[in-house]
């Protein structure tokens, strides 16, 4: 079975991906600090992330930021009060939010609807705000482990629709590209090697993998190894604009 939205896959996995925030939840500190490499927000900015899952990156920025956490998924919003939405309508009026986040969630939005979002954040963006997303590089390694290995052993199959450096093509020309660039970097897992296997369980939803064959794999595609603690490689595309 494969679920087409972001909406009905969260739903149908919201629970364990965010079991496996809560079990390890410093794992991916990197992957939200890397969205503010090129455009920090000010003491007081409007930051609205979009999906939140979790709200995870509000550790992640300074206390007076006025976070606003948005989701699609039902499962995702009753853990984090987000105010549910749709990618193509945003709640907010024209031109009153300072940057809009996306982190590893465009993958799961169809082609069309990424369009109407991208022009739906520049509304609601003021000028100088930022759009700044992150995905899954296609054809890295990262896109084979979740691509085939994930879409073998999940139950709901796992068909990531991932970007290249090319997406800031289908951007609004009112957008100005600041940085574009992959980040390689990696996910720390803790320090016992079955909490860290469990938690890419949780996390991708492989309920059809033992441990054993996560090691496995993980081991060949994203370098699964200890270093003080486990760790694996993982890569994202970045992309930073500036609403003009």
């Amino acid at each position: 079975m494969n679920l087409d939205s972001y909406q009905d896959i969260f739903n149908a996995r919201g629970n364990s991906y965010d079991e496996a925030m809560r079990l390890l939840p410093q794992a991916r500190a990197t992957e939200f600090e890397n969205l503010f490499n090129f455009y920090k927000p000010s003491k007081q900015a409007v930051v609205v992330d979009i999906p939140s899952g979790g709200g995870y990156l509000k550790q992640y920025l300074p206390n007076t930021v006025n976070f606003k956490p948005l989701e699609t998924s039902e499962v995702f919003a009753s853990y984090s009060n987000s105010t549910l939405c749709t990618w193509d309508k945003l709640p907010f009026e024209n031109s009153k939010v300072d940057i809009v986040t996306c982190c590893a969630a465009l993958h799961h939005v169809e082609n069309k609807m990424r369009i109407l979002f991208f022009d739906e954040t520049l509304r609601v963006l003021k000028k100088e705000g930022a759009f700044i997303c992150c995905d899954v590089e296609r054809d890295s390694e990262q896109d084979e482990f979740l691509n085939v290995f994930v879409d073998k052993h999940n139950p709901i199959g796992h068909k990531g629709n991932f970007i290249s450096a090319s997406l800031i093509d289908k951007f609004p020309k009112q957008f100005e590209l600041v940085s574009n660039k992959l980040e390689n970097y990696t996910w720390n897992l803790g320090e016992d090697e079955e909490v860290a296997l469990r938690y890419l369980q949780l996390l991708f939803g492989i309920s059809g993998a033992t441990l054993n064959l996560i090691k496995n794999e993980a081991e060949k595609l994203l370098c699964f190894r200890f270093e003080e603690e486990f760790k694996i490689n993982w890569q994202l595309r970045y992309i930073t604009t500036i609403k003009k």
